[in-house]
């Protein structure tokens, strides 16, 4: 729901561009995989080769792009071509946070959801001046709570029919037992998990 709330939050439109770091997180994958549904261009960026494994282990081989490597920005300029980046999802903050929006076009509008860094968004004022850009905080539980019932009811039907259909693929960190509910919230397993526990009754 998070990924979805974002493109709408962005006033993201068919055929634009975004761009997200962290995109091997839940909302990063869901984003990427929700996206091209509504026929919008993502940039996956993720720190690692192994980080963009997992995105290619769920099916999301286009525009990931390794911010380890030197060349990445250009990257990125490749593969947009001729045309704008119009949002960007940030969930790291400090320098991370301040290239994204280094990269939007002319307008372009980033949504601030997270600081996995620890440190604080840098920005060049510049980026925001000449690009006449926007930094907005998101934060997704309150803007469920504002948005119509209509909306909700549509955004929900979205996402089960891209649950159903096969589209959207969420992994498991495992499925256990209510019996086995310390074993679930242990560091052992909370420390190495690749998605959202599940307890089974």
């Amino acid at each position: 729901m998070s990924a979805l709330l974002l493109i709408e939050f962005l006033n993201i439109k068919p055929g634009q561009w975004i761009i997200q770091n962290a995109a091997n997180g839940a909302v990063g994958e869901s984003m990427a995989m929700l996206a091209p549904t509504r026929k919008i261009n993502t940039i996956n960026l993720v720190r690692s080769k192994e980080s963009e494994q997992e995105l290619i282990d769920l099916g999301i081989t286009d525009n990931n792009v390794v911010t380890d490597n030197d060349d990445w920005k250009e990257q990125v300029k490749k593969i947009v071509g001729d045309a704008q980046i119009s949002g960007a999802v940030d969930a790291v903050g400090g320098q991370p946070g301040g290239e994204l929006v280094s990269m939007l076009g002319k307008h372009g509008v980033m949504a601030s959801l997270g600081a996995m860094s620890g440190k604080p968004l840098m920005l060049n004022p510049s980026n925001l001046i000449f690009n006449l850009a926007q930094v907005k905080g998101f934060w997704a539980s309150d803007m469920m709570q504002t948005i119509s019932k209509e909306d909700m009811q549509r955004l929900t039907g979205e996402l089960i029919e891209n649950a159903a259909n096969g589209t959207l693929k969420l992994p498991t960190g495992g499925v256990y037992d209510l019996n086995d509910i310390q074993k679930a919230v242990s560091d052992e397993v909370q420390s190495d998990k690749k998605g959202k526990i599940l307890i089974k009754p």
